[in-house]
């Protein structure tokens, strides 16, 4: 069995250890935070996405994963969508697969689940559009017999498989893994309803907001306009990507919506590129979100200069 040393170690070990006692077992545990930790590490992006895993609850699953969650969207695995690593019950491979939670849709549409998840999986495509050829799975199988396994086939949306016996070098993984969040980003900026709404009337105001935050940064019409507006240097660092990559960074730059989060309201929202927008670099633009209010270009200046030691931009003339 040829595949990287994280894998492997699941698809040489899990049958076996399924035959034995599930509580305390070393491979349990591992499921539970060692595997997690390793993927958080490799994908690299600290706050924004949650990585968790299981191999079951009491008793070991048919089907154990490991799945990547962005926070806009969910922090279990029980709803919304999300990149998964799911392992067929013989060991024979596994999938990296662009999936979806069904706890909640199990609870609410009963019989009807497995039709909602397809229906759900359908429309998902429609959004990505045309899948990469890597991602062409629209059908897994995972050999389970339990109603969540059958669930995780009826929800797949898209997925690549990695057969046990073929060599996985890290690189591949990684490459996969990214170009896979590339797509659930792209799902995550442009989705403009939950899937859990139904399911959850008190579906949480900060999330919502959120996404449509970042909605308003991705409007490519309202972008163009801002960079007419404000240019092409970062208004907290004065990094120019032309001036650093010549041709390759002429006119790129990303536009950062300056509204308070607590202070969208409703879908419609009038906005003015020379108020209520500022342009930032790429990474300027993921720090600002870590801040506490994102809104204050010149404390992100001021960090940026406290970092550099030279004098904070609050007190330059």
């Amino acid at each position: 069995m040829a595949t990287l040393p994280f894998f492997e170690e699941i698809l040489y070990n899990y049958e076996s250890s399924a035959n034995q006692r599930f509580s305390g077992h070393w491979l349990a545990k591992k499921f539970r935070s060692v595997y997690p930790e390793v993927l958080h590490e490799l994908i690299d992006f600290n706050d924004r996405y949650v990585v968790k895993g299981s191999s079951g609850k009491g008793n070991w699953t048919h089907c154990p994963w490991i799945a990547i969650l962005d926070r806009i969207i969910t922090e279990t695995p029980q709803k919304g969508y999300y990149p998964v690593f799911l392992f067929r019950r013989d060991m024979s491979g596994f999938y990296l697969s662009l999936n979806q939670g069904m706890t909640n849709v199990m609870a609410y549409h009963n019989l009807t689940a497995s039709d909602e998840l397809r229906w759900r999986a359908e429309d998902f495509r429609k959004q990505l559009g045309e899948l990469p050829e890597k991602f062409g799975i629209t059908d897994i199988e995972l050999y389970g017999e339990t109603s969540t396994v059958k669930n995780y086939e009826h929800g797949n949306i898209c997925a690549k498989y990695y057969d046990a016996n073929r060599k996985v070098s890290l690189n591949e993984i990684k490459v996969d893994l990214f170009e896979m969040l590339e797509m659930y980003e792209y799902l995550v900026y442009s989705d403009t309803t939950s899937t859990d709404q139904d399911e959850e009337k008190n579906y949480t105001e900060d999330a919502g907001n959120l996404r449509l935050h970042f909605r308003i940064e991705r409007n490519q019409k309202l972008v163009q306009e801002v960079k007419k507006v404000k240019g092409y240097t970062c208004e907290a660092c004065h990094f120019n990507f032309e001036e650093k990559y010549g041709q390759l960074g002429k006119d790129f730059i990303e536009a950062h919506h300056l509204i308070p989060i607590s202070d969208l309201e409703g879908e419609k929202i009038l906005l003015d590129p020379n108020f209520d927008f500022s342009v930032l670099c790429s990474n300027c633009h993921r720090m600002i979100h870590r801040t506490q209010n994102p809104s204050v270009i010149s404390a992100l200046s001021d960090i940026i200069s406290c970092a550099a030691n030279i004098t904070p931009s609050s007190n330059r003339r």
